[in-house]
């Protein structure tokens, strides 16, 4: 086990630490409200809280690389973490190996040993070990023989449904951009490297940025009102998630008009963050059509991200 900087160890004073566990890959409402209770209690007791997470998603091991698309990949999972409240994050390799220990043994060499557990938080439906065997009950006798507490939260609720990444994956994949907002508390990002492509935007009064992304989850195909923030300037944008049918383009590629932007953005990192949907992906009949549509794209774009009073973008 290794933590993100590659250190073999995690920064432990020998006075214990208060622990969460679980994939977490997009770190929603219910995430946060675990980390809250972590940090309560870990301020109490002078103890910092490391969260565990998972890479692989334990789907993809046991059930094939393509049984899921992860939300974020895992050095995103890590900063959001730190920023709801971990002080430490550990990044556990998720092999059919790890899957295969006991569920008493996976709990005495992950929170006692390795952890030093004295508190240990989780989620309602949190399992673990061999055949996901393990539950809160054995975790609760396991903490009376070693000496760690055990604190189960409940479901987080959002109109009358479970808040759960399984819902902010299906929302995502179907441009559903304000629920998975919702059920996150910011919007959905996707960062990658500007790379060289057609440039016809260019041609036509809109230059774009084509990102290169290692992103597996992207929005519904379509046309986006959303906020482009490269270094810490910020800038509205329209953005297509799709193959420019128009151009008889193939493969799904990001690509984003920024408002404002004058320069020179190949080879930096840019996040798009996905505010609303605004339309499908269409096939124009002329260039000029395709041109009035983005000109309207841009307007919407620019009144939706001016409307926005309490806007959070993650890191």
């Amino acid at each position: 086990m290794t933590d993100p900087t590659g250190d073999d160890r995690l920064l432990l004073s020998g006075d214990g630490s208060v622990v969460t566990v679980g994939v977490m890959d997009s770190v929603h409402l219910g995430h946060q409200e675990i980390l809250r209770h972590c940090r309560e209690t870990a301020d109490a007791k002078d103890l910092p809280v490391i969260a565990v997470t998972f890479d692989p998603h334990p789907a993809k091991v046991l059930g094939g690389p393509d049984a899921i698309k992860m939300i974020y990949p895992a050095d995103e999972r890590v900063d959001h973490l730190l920023s709801y409240g971990a002080d430490q994050v550990l990044v556990q390799e998720f092999t059919r190996e790890f899957a295969a220990i006991e569920p008493d043994a996976w709990a005495h060499a992950l929170l006692v040993e390795a952890l030093e557990a004295r508190h240990l938080v989780v989620g309602y439906d949190f399992r673990f070990g061999k055949g996901a065997k393990g539950d809160v009950a054995l975790l609760r006798r396991l903490g009376d023989e070693h000496g760690f507490t055990v604190e189960e939260v409940e479901a987080l609720r959002l109109h009358g449904d479970i808040v759960s990444s399984s819902k902010i994956r299906r929302m995502i994949e179907g441009g559903e951009m304000t629920i998975a907002r919702e059920l996150m508390g910011a919007p959905y990002y996707v960062r990658g490297r500007v790379v060289e492509g057609a440039k016809r935007g260019r041609n036509l009064g809109f230059p774009t940025v084509n990102l290169r992304t290692k992103w597996e989850l992207l929005p519904m195909r379509g046309v986006y009102a959303g906020i482009a923030v490269v270094d810490e300037a910020f800038y509205v944008a329209g953005v297509n998630v799709g193959t420019n049918p128009t151009f008889g383009d193939e493969g799904v590629r990001v690509e984003a008009h920024l408002d404002a932007f004058d320069g020179d953005l190949y080879g930096r990192d840019v996040a798009i963050h996905f505010l609303r949907r605004l339309r499908d992906e269409t096939k124009f009949e002329s260039v000029d059509a395709l041109k009035a549509q983005m000109a309207d794209d841009m307007d919407r774009a620019r009144t939706i991200v001016g409307d926005e009073t309490d806007l959070e973008l993650r890191p």
